[in-house]
């Protein structure tokens, strides 16, 4: 720990860097991943039991860091107080640092070569790691935009459904207003306006909930599922996408009914109840 204090010295959300580094390294106390401090609801200076098997091992927190790799959260200890509560000195991850000018390329080829054969080895680059991390990622949220684009089918669906069954209840005030005087293209430009409005509402209820959903959720996520800090993003680039989208499409969802309203006999919608 005294060297990670150096090489990866990470930022405390509570404690003192220096400190934290230097008593853990002593097996004065453990580190806590933030995580795992939100979801037990532990503090600074709070007492730790961790079972293991020669004892119960019983440290303070004396800092609180950001560490995501593990859902669940993790304790840092020292390697040495690992070793004499758990009797083992078995390590499944190593982290190389390489000094400037040299390649990290070369340098994991010379540790595959080295240690390749003798066990199964995962190499990767800080960018290599990255990449994978950023990759996972991306396949995550290719679920939530294919949510989205079902979504916005069965919005425009919906639309189209609304507006063939308001204007089929409607045929006879249509042809009212067509023997008043009302012109073809007067009934046609009013429906679309009614097919864009019921899109402008529509979209505008839907971005309002799902900003207050999405706050929603991310409040779950850190207190009761996994205690990541998220910050709340509301996805603006998505919002701008729908408004053309979704208005473009109540319009052309309109065109077909409209043509229907004002191109029908008007001796049957006026007798139409």
């Amino acid at each position: 720990m005294e060297s990670l204090g150096h090489t990866a010295r990470v930022k405390p959300l509570a404690g003192e860097a220096g400190d934290m580094y230097h008593r853990t390294a002593a097996g004065e106390g453990l580190m806590v991943a933030d995580n795992l401090a939100l979801l037990n609801h532990l503090q600074l200076g709070d007492l730790v039991e961790i079972p293991s098997p020669t004892g119960v091992l019983r440290l303070p927190i004396v800092g609180i860091v950001e560490d995501y790799s593990d859902q669940s959260g993790t304790f840092m200890i020292d390697r040495e107080v690992y070793k004499r509560y758990w009797k083992d000195s078995s390590c499944s991850l190593f982290r190389v640092y390489v000094n400037p000018g040299v390649s990290p390329l070369d340098v994991r080829q010379r540790i595959l070569d080295r240690f390749g054969s003798q066990s199964k080895l995962f190499v990767f680059t800080n960018q290599d790691l990255r990449n994978y991390i950023i990759k996972v990622t991306d396949q995550w949220f290719g679920m939530s935009y294919a949510q989205v684009f079902v979504a916005i089918f069965v919005a425009i669906l919906g639309i189209v459904n609304t507006l063939t069954v308001s204007i089929t209840d409607r045929r006879r005030e249509l042809g009212v207003l067509q023997a008043v005087g009302a012109l073809r293209s007067q009934i046609r430009h009013t429906i679309w306006m009614e097919a864009v409005t019921v899109g402008l509402v529509g979209l505008m209820m839907g971005l309002a909930l799902g900003a207050m959903y999405l706050f929603y959720i991310l409040q779950i996520l850190r207190h009761d599922v996994a205690g990541l800090r998220l910050a709340y993003e509301f996805p603006v680039k998505i919002a701008l996408m729908l408004f053309p989208v979704i208005l473009g499409a109540a319009f052309l969802s309109a065109l077909g009914p409209a043509e229907s309203a004002v191109r029908g006999s008007l001796v049957e919608a006026l007798e139409y109840e």
